[in-house]
């Protein structure tokens, strides 16, 4: 069963490599340099600030490893069919289980690494211990990660639901008092407790159980987590296992009513509604959105702010291209006479629309974090050159080439 665990994970993580090529593209590294050097600047300045005295530092880390250890789902790699064609192997799922139970484990723990790594410069400025006590801090999430995917295993058991029950209480009570001893007593009294806690889990959840497997449950759980997969692969590209959804959204209706009901028009009504409607392009807008506003209110140099704007308006106007072939084979949109020049001139000012109000939004919060209003001015009148050089010179020139 371990051989038949490596050819599904082989499998499945050739078809997940055909999909990083579209996730880790130049404009998603370009974004991310910018955020994590934001990110780690004001981190930075923050730290400088700070000493022994500051009292809700290690509350921070408390509540920040705690969280970390539950990133990352059990991957059992399991398929529908396997109900019926494994029902005969159920004596021999265990290798199997531990196997994927291992699969799943590299991924929390590059997360924990990282997660760890950010906060030991607060923990160094807080108790003045050196920087080494990472490995302790480490070895202390690998306990406690594994604690918690025999937790999530639990579950593929029948007639455990009183053990899941007490077995999650018994987690999170180890969970937080191994960290709150590592950070008000000593890490390696914290270590000790996350050790003994996973000896127990192991007894409990795992060598002493002997109950059969729960076949629907196993299966349900690696759909629900491959759909949470491909919902976030779908943020960069189409996939065939996640369909584009179209929702009424009723109060949208009213940012429509400006459009009027003339020919010249129609493109620019469909466009905005298909925006408005369409939840993978609204959906986009958002969220990179968002991290625009998140970014922005970590950096406080207006030159630096003032390139995570032009930045962020830039990837959102790019990945708004394609919005300009959205009906391009509707027979009907083909016998309406409107010119294409017509057509292609809706879906500028569409865009010009939509990058309007993310400058807007950029220069109100880049703008807060200030100090100059010279520098205010000087940010205001970057974001909106660079919509206008936007919309009206790089945008004509790639709308030719479609």
């Amino acid at each position: 069963m371990r051989v038949f665990f490596q050819q599904r994970m082989h499998a499945h993580q050739k078809n997940i490599q055909r999909y990083l090529k579209y996730i880790f593209n130049d404009h998603f590294a370009l974004l991310m340099t910018f955020l994590l050097g934001a990110a780690g600047l004001s981190y930075s300045n923050w730290l400088k600030s700070l000493d022994s005295s500051f009292v809700y530092g290690k509350w921070l880390l408390i509540v920040l490893w705690a969280f970390a250890v539950t990133v990352g789902r059990f991957a059992s790699l399991t398929q529908l069919a396997d109900q019926v064609f494994l029902l005969p192997k159920e004596t021999q799922m265990r290798p199997y289980l531990t196997s994927a139970r291992r699969y799943s484990s590299v991924l929390p723990l590059g997360i924990g690494i990282l997660i760890i790594g950010a906060g030991m410069p607060l923990y160094v400025v807080l108790t003045k211990q050196p920087f080494t006590m990472f490995f302790v801090f480490f070895l202390q999430f690998l306990f406690l990660k594994s604690s918690h995917l025999y937790l999530q295993q639990l579950k593929f058991f029948q007639e455990t639901k009183q053990l899941q029950q007490g077995m999650t209480a018994f987690f999170w009570l180890i969970n937080g008092i191994s960290w709150l001893l590592a950070l008000f007593w000593t890490p390696f009294m914290g270590l000790a407790v996350a050790g003994v806690g996973w000896l127990v889990m192991v007894q409990l959840t795992w060598r002493k159980l002997h109950t059969p497997l729960d076949w629907e449950m196993l299966i349900a759980m690696e759909q629900k987590r491959l759909y949470r997969m491909y919902r976030f692969i779908n943020l960069f590209t189409d996939v065939p296992q996640i369909t584009a959804t179209v929702k009424r959204r009723k109060y949208a209706d009213l940012l429509l009513r400006w459009i009027p009901a003339q020919q010249q028009e129609t493109y620019t009504y469909l466009y905005m509604r298909r925006l408005l409607r369409g939840s993978e392009y609204s959906g986009l807008v958002v969220r990179l959105l968002l991290l625009g506003v998140i970014a922005l209110w970590f950096v406080q140099v207006w030159w630096g702010a003032l390139v995570v704007g032009v930045v962020g308006l830039y990837l959102i106007g790019f990945q708004l291209l394609p919005l300009a072939q959205q009906y391009q084979y509707q027979p009907l949109t083909q016998l309406y006479p409107i010119k294409r020049d017509v057509q292609l001139k809706s879906f500028q000012k569409v865009v010009g629309l939509v990058l309007l109000f993310v400058t807007l939004v950029f220069a109100v919060v880049g703008s807060m974090k200030q100090v100059s209003m010279l520098h205010t001015f000087f940010f205001w009148i970057g974001l909106l050159s660079f919509d206008g050089l936007f919309c009206y010179a790089y945008l004509p020139m790639r709308l030719k080439g479609l």
